[in-house]
């Protein structure tokens, strides 16, 4: 609550949190990234499913696709997502970018529309006693029967994400 010059002013509180260090980003998420989140009627968009990785990926199994309802779609043929791959740096952090499934979307009606998160299961090696390159994203591990690299899984899910249709311009 806020006085100010006779008139009070009052807002709902404000929760604020401070950490004595950075929050620790996630090794594994999935992101779904379009060009532009408005479009017109019948106009084009690519959205493009990525897996971003530290390293330590040994396989990707899609477990839900997106639907993508109110868009017609054309999918992408994607191959090898291996074939891919790319390094990335997000908040002065490296990771390995996989393309993972892709559409060209048209929107069938003006209004919102959403497209919807894909759902991986991913397998990766856990490295605890730091023996293996994979952490390097160079693809290969030591191996050297340690059982310091465990093979674990993990399901992820890319945001939902959404877009505004506008109508034709009528001129």
């Amino acid at each position: 609550k806020v006085d100010i010059g006779g008139q009070v002013l009052r807002h709902h509180p404000i929760r604020i949190s401070v950490y004595s260090e950075a929050p620790k980003s996630l090794d594994i998420f999935a992101k779904a990234a379009i060009e532009k989140d408005t479009i017109y009627l019948g106009e084009g968009l690519t959205v493009r499913y990525y897996l971003y990785s530290k390293g330590g990926v040994v396989g990707e199994e899609i477990k839900k696709f997106p639907e993508l309802k109110r868009f017609l779609k054309r999918f992408y043929n994607i191959t090898d997502p291996r074939g891919s791959r790319e390094r990335v740096t997000i908040n002065g952090e490296m990771y390995i970018r996989s393309l993972i499934y892709a559409a060209r979307l048209f929107p069938e009606k003006v209004g919102r529309a959403y497209i919807d998160p894909i759902q991986l299961r991913v397998q990766y090696r856990d490295a605890r006693g730091g023996n293996s390159y994979q952490n390097l994203g160079l693809g290969f591990g030591l191996g050297l029967g340690f059982g310091a690299d465990q093979l674990r899984s993990r399901d992820i899910s890319s945001k939902r994400l959404e877009i505004n249709v506008l109508p034709l311009p009528t001129e």
